[in-house]
């Protein structure tokens, strides 16, 4: 079963299950939780088993002595180097939920701005509709004046030049619709066919927010929170480079076995020697400084960047607001104001053509006016939800708590 219509939250929540990349970005995550796993893991020890046979310079027997040995090694890491490299590998984890968050978020955004062209699209193909049903009658009423000798051609020329237009952007307006569908279908892993009605949002129209509380949710954008894990990354980075400045020891443990017609051995007697060794590097020249100090001027980096990213994030910020009030107050004004007035107005029109008094030419004109201001209102609310939409990307999550 097929649904002829679609909620922006449904729409939302298909497209977030069919993503391809959020199934990569949790793929990658996975990965990563692996490596991290494996960066807990000790070293295995080692194991070595020799055999000798000495061959003494008096004595014509060729198996007058022999060696054998065996001995176990273990490596032992110095600084805590495991843990670093484990803390290391869960921050690079941190990126990649950042990053998977910063898709979701992105998903989001251009679901939310899609369905929004696609409903205005909808809307305004109704109203261009009814426009040019209206530009017709006016032609028509336009002609037969003419015909009578009570207006002059060029304004029945004028009328079919304005049904024209009206004509024009009904075509656009089609292939608005149908293009808005395919992209909204390709983002919600489904065909065009099934979303031949789009729902209206039912988000209300509120004011915006003051542009203090905005700027306060900068800090949470999902952009800022990856390029921190990624600063969180160089510092643990850091800690694993001292930590690999401090020399491993190797440690050995064996026996050796000697048997033969050794001097100072009776004939065939064996003897156990125990060994016990201890290897490690000699830190006498300089040793990983150079990763240690790259490390640092890393983080410093990401500092910097984090700090260019809040300034350009605060000028895009206090833009939004500009357009968010902009777009509030026009649709207050439309809505309020211009569309009451001039339903007020075409009521007149038609009581005064009831009553003889103008002709139908008036009161279409009139209705004309009116389609004008609702695509014209259409339009602001379409851009009202634009620009929230971008404004919810930008504070990340906490601008539905603030809002809320």
């Amino acid at each position: 079963y097929e649904p002829e219509s679609i909620s922006l939250p449904k729409a939302i929540e298909q497209a977030l299950d069919c993503s391809l990349q959020l199934k990569e970005a949790d793929a990658r995550l996975q990965m990563k939780l692996a490596e991290c796993w494996q960066a807990g893991v000790f070293p295995n020890p080692s194991i070595n088993f020799s055999f000798n046979q000495v061959k003494l310079p008096n004595d014509s027997s060729c198996w007058d002595e022999m060696q054998s040995s065996l001995e176990i090694s273990q490596l032992i890491e110095f600084g805590n180097k495991r843990t670093a490299r484990q803390n290391l590998v869960a921050a690079e984890a941190s990126i990649i939920l950042w990053e998977t968050e910063l898709i979701r978020q992105n998903l989001i955004k251009s679901v939310t701005e899609t369905y929004l062209d696609a409903f205005t699209a909808q809307k305004r193909l109704e109203i261009l509709n009814q426009l040019h049903h209206n530009a017709t009658n006016i032609v028509d009423c336009m002609t037969e004046k003419v015909s009578n000798g009570k207006a002059s051609p060029i304004a029945q020329r004028k009328s079919i030049l304005s049904q024209h237009a009206v004509g024009v952007e009904l075509k656009k307006s089609v292939a608005s619709l149908s293009a808005a569908r395919r992209e909204l279908a390709s983002l919600c892993g489904g065909s065009s066919n099934c979303l031949q009605s789009i729902s209206e949002p039912t988000e209300t129209i509120n004011p915006p927010i003051s542009i203090e509380n905005n700027l306060c949710l900068i800090s949470k954008n999902a952009e800022i929170a990856q390029l921190e894990a990624t600063q969180l990354v160089a510092q643990y980075n850091y800690i694993l480079q001292k930590a690999n400045s401090i020399p491993n020891a190797l440690v050995s443990a064996g026996v050796v076995r000697y048997n033969g017609t050794g001097v100072g051995r009776h004939n065939h007697d064996a003897e156990y020697r125990l060994i016990v060794e201890l290897e490690f590097e000699l830190p006498v020249f300089n040793r990983n400084q150079g990763n240690i100090s790259r490390a640092v001027w890393e983080e410093y980096s990401i500092l910097y960047k984090i700090q260019d990213l809040e300034r350009q994030l605060t000028v895009r910020c206090e833009d939004l607001y500009t357009n968010w009030i902009r777009t509030y107050e026009t649709i207050e004004l439309i809505q309020k104001e211009l569309i009451p007035a001039a339903e007020e107005m075409l009521q007149i029109h038609c009581d005064r053509e009831a009553s003889g008094k103008e002709d139908c030419l008036v009161r279409m004109e009139a209705n004309k006016d009116l389609f004008d201001l609702q695509l014209q209102y259409l339009d602001a609310v379409n851009e009202f939800y634009h620009v929230k939409a971008n404004m919810r990307f930008l504070c990340g999550t906490g601008f539905e708590m603030i809002e809320n």
